[in-house]
């Protein structure tokens, strides 16, 4: 009997750590069509359709391609992790899609070598512009569940979207 139950606690084990181990996605598509690893936000802004994609294109180069210092102190421990996070814009006459990936300096390297991480790093946010009508464009956001992608980036895409900021977002 205390083989079952070890057999049965070692098969338990084995699914709670295969459940626990993230994916990655090696392409924006993969990002967006794995619904377990991200959350999604949909939202209309009056504002048309051309005039998004033409802030994406200006703003998300100028602004998202950024290295960002973090350190984190406890009564534990102290840490220091530099993240660089890579942002491109594909537009097209119908649809506009901003992707944002992490990469975080001093881990992920030996990743990108074996392939496991794409060489920008980890998909985190990935925002689709399209036509709702003339003067509406109908925003979704897919944010990473695990890996955080900066609110202040998510802030500032939604300003950009609607027009009422035209910013880069502060890490100050």
């Amino acid at each position: 009997m205390s083989i079952v139950k070890s057999l049965v606690g070692l098969i338990l084990a084995l699914l709670i750590a295969g459940c626990a181990t993230p994916t990655i996605h090696k392409t924006a598509r993969e990002f967006k069509a794995d619904g377990s690893t991200h959350s999604v936000d949909t939202f209309t802004v009056n504002r048309p359709y051309r005039a998004v994609a033409q802030t994406y294109a200006k703003m998300t180069p100028r602004c998202l391609n950024i290295t960002v210092k973090h350190s984190t102190t406890n009564a534990k421990y102290g840490s220091n992790v530099t993240y660089r996070y890579t942002s491109s814009v594909k537009r097209s006459s119908n649809k506009t899609q901003l992707t944002v990936q992490k990469f975080t300096v001093g881990m992920h390297e030996a990743y990108v070598r074996t392939g496991e991480v794409p060489r920008d790093g980890i998909y985190v946010l990935m925002v689709e512009a399209t036509p709702a009508s003339n003067n509406t464009t109908k925003i979704t956001m897919y944010s990473r569940n695990w890996v955080y992608p900066p609110t202040a980036f998510i802030n500032a895409i939604k300003g950009w979207s609607s027009g009422k900021y035209i910013g880069c977002p502060s890490f100050e």
